[in-house]
């Protein structure tokens, strides 16, 4: 008997088969309208129809080993390890002497990973910190707003020009006399996940971001005028496009000689007062910030191996030579070849040598395994014999890496005016190595689309492949920007991450999870096509039903039960049940029919009846008759804690007995 094979290639059976002939006959042979069984065509589609079932039996049982061989034949190759993304704020000493107090690019910190070991980040850029804190955020209306995590419309709920945020760094020490601003001041905007609002692949790719709908001005608290006089200060980027996305601002320091103004709105104590305006254009809808951290550097968890000796050169075709680490960021490196007294020469890597001519001077790197392959003098050439082969590069990454908010606390060396190191919010992005069951799942779906997206299939299929995605759906036509208008041109991927991220009730994906899906079909979409990534919109439902069971049953066990069931029904994800099954999620843009709660209360064991039923959805009740129409990208989900109010009571028995 042949091995058990990992996966069905063919899915079709004979009926599946014989089905799909004759939808093309009338595409094809428009004239034949006869398909009845006695027509002679019928039964050659029949015969088409079992041979081709026969060979999808015969192809279903080809063993994993030579599976995967086919995959490594096309070309196919595991998906490398993905690091983790974090933000790191540094809190300075604010009587160092340092001008400025300086955390340079590459700076190194490290946590204690998801399995006990520490994990190390690195910054992404250098980043010069202001001396004292921000610990005040107050409006134009003289609102004011902590800087834990609590979400606020900088601008107000109608933003208005002239309407703007104020910044306060401090309390100040007047026995500091040292500047309080660097030269270039950099805030890190943290916008609440519902408003980040759509990817666009083309942005993710380097492209220019989108122009802001409004225009605002930066301004400091002058403290040479003898008025209250706000003096402007230059604004070089902005990536959070005016306090709608998360993203990075970067200003103009206000000018060394200024101090701090005491009793400015609500505060008394001396700050240094910095403030955002708003001077023009209209918002869609009033932006909203969770947070806006002064001294905040994103960081990845890699780490730099600068001028690793990789080893020499044998003069002999297809050398293989291994790094001292993996997986590598393929991003990242830098091989040299020296021979004799010459200068280093750079190599380049490629995915294959086969278009490479005989003296180009390519190599092969396998991120995965860290190892560098050379040509074979005709496909690459061979380095000469006893070069010296160097290479510096960045490795790490995987899903150990997604540490919880305040894990960073480590810095790996001492830096001149910074005494302590931490992450707000958890790292996320970091994915393992993609498992060969993994690949050998999906490479069906890779070879059909020839890694180009190109049919909603294809778009489906290249975000199923990040690891992390858990659903996927297509809307075609559809720009985010644009609701309910037909764009030509304009493809948006729903996705729903495998894992919900805490602090969040629901599964939305990550701003890295996101971005990382845009920047894969951002390299396969075709160049007339214009592709958002975004997030579901989740309808909240709400239940409360009075149950009725077998009397003998326990009330607070069939409770349980019917919670769990329900929940599962409107899961946005696969749920485990018993006998190691899993709930099969609805579909994106399912009508939701009230009257179906019904089943799924009364599949549980020992539920008798369900004779009072409400539901709500979205806070709004719905009758039990409706049909609630879902767009597209939408799915249902529970609301949350005390979703279901569940009266379990035993069903009474009358006196005389069943009739």
């Amino acid at each position: 008997m042949p091995p058990d094979p990992p996966f069905n290639l063919v899915l079709q059976d004979y009926q599946e088969i014989l089905t799909a002939l004759q939808l093309r006959i009338p595409g094809y042979t428009p004239e034949w309208t006869d398909w009845n069984k006695s027509d002679p065509g019928t039964t050659l589609l029949e015969l088409f129809a079992f041979v081709g079932q026969s060979m999808g039996y015969r192809l279903n049982q080809v063993p994993a080993a030579c599976y995967q061989k086919f995959v490594e034949l096309i070309g196919l190759r595991p998906l490398p390890a993905r690091p983790s993304v974090v933000y790191l704020s540094f809190t300075p000493t604010p009587a160092s002497p340092a001008i400025p107090i300086l955390v340079p690019q590459a700076t190194a910190v490290s946590a204690t990973g998801t399995d006990g070991r520490p994990v190390y980040f690195e910054t992404d850029t250098g980043l010069s910190l202001t001396r004292f804190p921000l610990t005040a955020v107050q409006l134009f209306d003289g609102s004011t707003h902590g800087t834990g995590g609590g979400s606020f419309q900088p601008f107000g709920a109608s933003p208005s020009p002239g309407n703007a945020v104020y910044l306060g760094f401090g309390p100040a020490d007047p026995s500091i006399t040292l500047p309080a601003f660097p030269a270039e001041i950099q805030l890190h905007v943290v916008v609440p996940p519902a408003s980040g609002g759509a990817v666009s692949s083309d942005q993710i790719a380097a492209q220019p971001n989108p122009v802001p709908p409004v225009t605002v001005q930066w301004e400091y608290l002058d403290s040479t005028q003898p008025a209250e006089h706000w003096t402007r200060l230059n604004q070089y980027a902005d990536t959070s496009v005016a306090f709608t996305r998360d993203g990075d601002i970067h200003i103009e320091g206000p000018p060394a000689q200024i101090q701090a103004q005491p009793g400015i709105g609500a505060f008394t104590d001396p700050y240094f007062w910095l403030r955002c305006r708003l001077t023009g254009g209209v918002y869609p809808t009033a932006p909203a910030v969770t947070q806006i951290q002064e001294n905040t550097v994103s960081a990845a968890s890699l780490r730099t191996v600068p001028g690793e000796p990789v080893g020499q050169s044998s003069g002999l075709p297809g050398q293989q030579l291994a790094l001292a680490n993996s997986p590598v960021d393929p991003a990242t490196i830098q091989l040299t070849v020296t021979t004799g007294g010459q200068p280093p020469v750079l190599w380049t890597a490629q995915e294959d040598l086969f278009a490479s001519s005989a003296l180009a001077t390519n190599y092969v790197l396998d991120a995965n395994a860290g190892t560098v392959t050379f040509g074979d003098g005709v496909h690459g050439l061979i380095p000469p014999a006893g070069s010296d082969i160097t290479a510096t590069y960045r490795y790490g990454g995987g899903a150990r890496d997604n540490v919880a908010a305040g894990a960073v606390s480590a810095l790996q060396g001492p830096i001149l005016g910074v005494s302590a190191v931490t992450n707000a919010r958890a790292a996320a992005g970091g994915q393992d190595v993609q498992t060969t069951g993994d690949l050998q799942a999906k490479a069906p779906t890779m070879l059909r689309s020839q890694l180009r997206a190109v049919t909603a299939a294809d778009f489906q299929a290249v975000a199923m492949r990040i690891p992390g995605v858990a659903r996927v759906t297509v809307l075609p036509f559809t720009n985010p920007n644009f609701p309910g208008i037909s764009v030509p041109g304009a493809v948006t991927v729903v996705i729903v991450p495998t894992v919900t991220a805490p602090g969040q009730d629901l599964p939305v994906p990550a701003p890295e999870l996101t971005e990382a899906v845009a920047r894969d079909l951002d390299s396969m979409r075709p160049v007339t096509a214009e592709v958002y990534v975004d997030g579901p919109v989740y309808r909240r439902v709400r239940v409360t039903a009075r149950i009725e069971i077998v009397p003998s049953a326990s009330p607070d066990t069939v409770s349980h039960a019917i919670v769990a069931a329900l929940a599962a029904f409107l899961s946005p994800l696969p749920v485990p049940l018993s006998g190691g099954a899993s709930s099969t999620p609805r579909d994106f843009g399912e009508d939701f029919y009230p009257t179906s709660l019904y089943r799924a209360m009364l599949d549980v064991e020992n539920v008798v009846a369900v004779p009072i039923l409400s539901v709500w959805v979205d806070g709004v009740q719905v009758q039990l008759t409706d049909t609630v129409t879902l767009d597209p990208n939408e799915l249902l989900a529970s609301a949350g804690d005390g979703s279901f109010e569940l009266t379990v009571v035993p069903r009474s028995v009358s006196p005389a007995g069943p009739a």
